[in-house]
């Protein structure tokens, strides 16, 4: 991106800025084009020299932006240092609605990502920031209904410490959960006194997460992914001793199957209640000769005989 861009003083959209190498484009070229809106992705953080330039990029001052989107790329990653100030100094104006961050390398995130610094902030992303151990208080933002946790190779916990929760103080507005590749993560709360509750939350989704094998109870979930994550996992979701809850869920996909129908079979046999089961792709299933063979092993004869019994569909699933 050549430089000189800092004279377009009334350019109102401008969706990428690449910052430059040696005497290319710098981060300070943004400081006068205060009238930005909408959406900006800067890329190539790896290339800012001085974390000064950043505070000279005057984001904060940039009250129109509403998503931001922050990347660094896999160069430069001997200069991990000097990316906390880097993105302590691009602290953006507290309207925006939207923030994604990929590629951080530094373990730590700022002050300013979390309540009251950001209290419109509606959707976060955290993208392969793959030295991170601790995220920022995400809990304090007021209006984040989205999350999305995604390569974070060091993280353990999401909640981390002793902390007092007031379940209308923390994630109040919280509604969906996106975790994926998260290999190290193991529990949404590092110390949990007591068990807790995330209520607004409708929609779950993990995929490659071994480790992880408890969440906070979601009493308003409605639609669930589970894919490549322990059975563990599935089971504190699922909570199929009090399968009455689940009525009139559209749907769950999980992507392992043995202990889920174990229970599920049991819960069939204790609880007269209606409810479907979407299942997908599950390649385990192939060592089972037949179905009928699955069937008996998972005592489905009783399972399938409970007269509320409405559907079962089996998709992508090998019958021979």
């Amino acid at each position: 991106m050549p430089s000189g861009l800092s004279h377009l003083t009334s350019i109102r959209t401008l969706e990428d800025f690449f910052v430059g190498k040696g005497i290319g484009c710098k981060l300070n070229e943004l400081n006068g084009l205060i009238h930005l809106k909408g959406f900006l992705r800067i890329s190539n953080l790896e290339n800012v020299s001085s974390a000064r330039d950043c505070v000279e990029a005057n984001l904060k001052g940039k009250h129109n932006l509403e998503t931001l989107y922050l990347v660094w790329n896999d160069e430069g990653v001997n200069r991990v240092k000097i990316d906390f100030d880097v993105l302590g100094n691009l602290e953006p104006h507290q309207n925006l609605k939207a923030l994604a961050i990929q590629g951080y390398r530094d373990n730590r995130f700022p002050r300013w990502m979390t309540d009251p610094l950001l209290p419109n902030l509606v959707i976060i992303g955290l993208l392969q920031c793959r030295n991170c151990q601790n995220l920022p208080a995400l809990g304090q933002l007021p209006s984040l209904k989205e999350v999305h946790l995604e390569k974070l190779d060091a993280l353990q916990f999401i909640e981390g410490g002793s902390v007092v929760r007031r379940q209308r103080e923390w994630f109040p507005s919280l509604e969906k959960i996106y975790l994926f590749a998260n290999p190290n993560l193991e529990s949404w709360v590092k110390e949990e006194e007591e068990e807790v509750s995330l209520h607004s939350v409708v929609v779950l989704s993990v995929r490659n997460c071994p480790k992880l094998s408890t969440m906070p109870m979601l009493p308003s979930l409605e639609k669930l992914t589970i894919k490549k994550c322990s059975e563990k996992l599935m089971l504190s979701l699922l909570k199929f001793d009090e399968l009455a809850e689940w009525v009139g869920k559209p749907h769950i996909t999980c992507g392992s199957l043995d202990y889920l129908f174990q229970k599920l079979a049991v819960s069939a046999r204790r609880n007269a209640t209606p409810y479907c089961f979407k299942i997908s792709n599950d390649r385990r299933l192939g060592r089972f000769e037949d179905f009928a063979g699955m069937a008996e092993k998972l005592h489905f004869p009783s399972f399938l005989a409970n007269p509320l019994f409405s559907k079962f569909a089996v998709v992508r699933c090998s019958m021979d």
